[in-house]
This record gives structure tokens, C-alpha cells and sequence, in this order.
């Protein structure tokens, strides 16, 4: 999986996108579940889902460099 980190390819860039935003979505769930449910805060956590989120903006920002530009015919 290590091999994916770097690759340029637009497929594996949106397939990564959407398993991040999937992860995020649990995320989201798992701190709702973590401070309206059991009224708790735990620092690891808040920590991961921030990670998470800064993940899913960068890669936000390759998948937009990798869009393909559009050039006008003349």
C-alpha cells in the first residue's frame, strides 16, 4: 500500500478521496458518539479526526492539481 502514497494517477487520487471522506464521515460519527453519548473528551481521538481532516484537504488539493486543464482551441 506504500506504493500508493506517491502515485500521480487520477484514479488512484479519487479512489483515495473517497476513502477519505468515508473516514472522515466515521469520524464525524465517532466524536458525535464520543461527547453527546458517553460525555467525554479523550485527546488521541480529537487528535486522529484532526489528522483525518488534514488528509482529506490535502489530498483535496493533488486531486484538484491533477485535474486536467483545459486548453482552448483556436
Amino acid at each position: 500500500m506504500l506504493f500508493l502514497v506517491g502515485c500521480n494517477y487520477r484514479l488512484v487520487v479519487s479512489f483515495q478521496f473517497y476513502l477519505l471522506i468515508i473516514a472522515n464521515c466515521m469520524s464525524v460519527y465517532l466524536g458525535y458518539l464520543l461527547y453527546a453519548v458517553l460525555k467525554t473528551m479523550c485527546v488521541v481521538c480529537l487528535s486522529t479526526y484532526a489528522v483525518n481532516f488534514l488528509l482529506l484537504l490535502t489530498l483535496t488539493c493533488r486531486r484538484n492539481g491533477l485535474r486536467p486543464k483545459n486548453v482552448p482551441e483556436y
